[in-house]
């Protein structure tokens, strides 16, 4: 096997990927592996799976390290630079979402920051996890009230019209 293929190849790429993790555990990006389990959207199991080589990490996982702790994705998925985190970090295009009055907004959540070889500024990480998870919230409770809604079309009521003549009582 030539040099270019095995640095390409799936295991050098979990390896990297592993080395990535246990790097953002090690620089205090976040306070635990199981906290960085939980952000990644892993159960500690599969996490520790994935740490001790058992499971591979998949393109999501690296997608999301790549971006919300400011891994190197050339070092992470080419083997290319000396460093597994970004030595500089320029704005990233904003998300887009669209909101229940059609309106499409652009809300950004990363701004440009200096990363050096091995540190990484812990709280802009923070920030950027906290905007994050907001905005999951949020399209999570737009979710449940676009669902209330069908319901209650469904069933030709609205919710705050129920009785609660017929419950019987406990005492």
């Amino acid at each position: 096997m030539e040099l270019f293929e095995r640095i390409l190849s799936k295991p050098e790429i979990n390896s990297r990927a592993v080395d990535a993790l246990n790097a953002i555990v090690a620089n205090q990006l976040v306070a635990s592996k199981q906290d960085l389990a939980e952000c990644l959207g892993v159960s500690p199991q599969k996490f520790s799976e994935i740490l001790n080589f058992r499971m591979k990490a998949g393109i999501d996982m690296v997608a999301k390290i790549c971006d919300m702790y400011f891994v190197d994705p050339y070092w992470l998925l080419l083997g290319r630079g000396n460093s597994i985190f970004r030595k500089t970090h320029t704005p990233l295009e904003p998300y887009f979402i669209e909101d229940g009055n059609n309106l499409n907004r652009r809300i950004q959540f990363q701004k440009d920051i200096s990363i050096n070889k091995t540190e990484v500024d812990a709280d802009d990480v923070k920030i950027n996890l906290f905007y994050k998870k907001t905005l999951e919230q949020a399209e999570e409770i737009g979710k449940l009230k676009e669902r209330i809604s069908q319901l209650e079309l469904q069933l030709q009521k609205n919710v705050s019209d129920a009785s609660t003549g017929d419950i019987a009582s406990a005492g």
